[in-house]
């Protein structure tokens, strides 16, 4: 389960994850804001970092593996942050 509150994201699956971190958050909030839609690299770098870091993908390749460890129940098969290879990611909802 994924808890939006003003100012915080809580994150809750088997354990409890607690209160993020702020550039945690502000990545979480944006993937979920635009969830089912696939946000490249660069929009999601630009509208977290700014626009001077679109092209630093390792970024956001460490700060999506940082969320999925709160997320997944298996980090290393997500369901919910989903990597579009060469293009971005997406945030699936549960169905």
């Amino acid at each position: 389960m994924v808890i939006l509150l003003y100012g915080m994201i809580s994150i809750q699956r088997h354990i409890y994850c607690g209160v993020l971190p702020p550039t945690e958050y502000n990545l979480l909030q944006e993937l979920v804001l635009n969830a089912n839609k696939v946000l490249t690299h660069s929009m999601l770098l630009a509208k977290v970092w700014g626009p001077e870091y679109a092209e630093e993908r390792e970024y956001l390749r460490v700060f999506i593996g940082r969320l999925r460890r709160c997320l997944e129940p298996d980090p290393a098969s997500p369901k919910r942050i989903i990597t579009i290879p060469g293009v971005g990611y997406q945030f699936k909802t549960a169905t």
